[in-house]
């Protein structure tokens, strides 16, 4: 089978789990090791799977990921975070749009600071839609 005709089979077999309602890690990873055996790669090739797995489970930055997201969940509970954005809603009351412009500059400080973007879009997802759409943000 020639390579172009196995990724279109692999590209259609996605879209049928997928919508056949298996989770999509399965339905990636399944495909992806049953077209390997069928393309006839070597046991080599599944080292390399497994040796990128463990690369990425001790990885120092993504057990930091989850942390944040709680960190923005305790600030969102404790009411902190609505304060914050009340301040600077005051801060900026009269100039168009200043909430989002602190929220933006915000999400930039944060995701300096932890240097993981997706715990930084998510935590701040948390905290500032709520504060947004109290003050008619749409």
């Amino acid at each position: 089978m020639s390579p172009e005709y196995l990724a279109l089979v692999m590209f259609i077999g996605v879209i049928v789990l997928v919508f056949a309602g298996v989770p999509l890690y399965l339905a990636l990873g399944g495909l992806g090791l049953y077209f390997g055996i069928i393309g006839g790669w070597s046991p080599q090739v599944y080292d390399q799977f497994i040796n990128r797995i463990f690369g990425l489970m001790s990885s120092e930055v993504l057990p930091a990921v989850p942390l944040f997201v709680f960190m923005g969940a305790v600030l969102d509970k404790s009411g902190a975070a609505d304060k914050l954005f009340n301040a600077f809603y005051l801060a900026m009351g009269g100039l168009r749009g200043g909430l989002a412009l602190a929220t933006i500059v915000i999400c930039t400080i944060f995701a300096a600071c932890t240097g993981v973007v997706g715990a930084s879009v998510t935590t701040m997802g948390m905290l500032a839609l709520p504060a947004m759409l109290k003050r008619n943000y749409n």
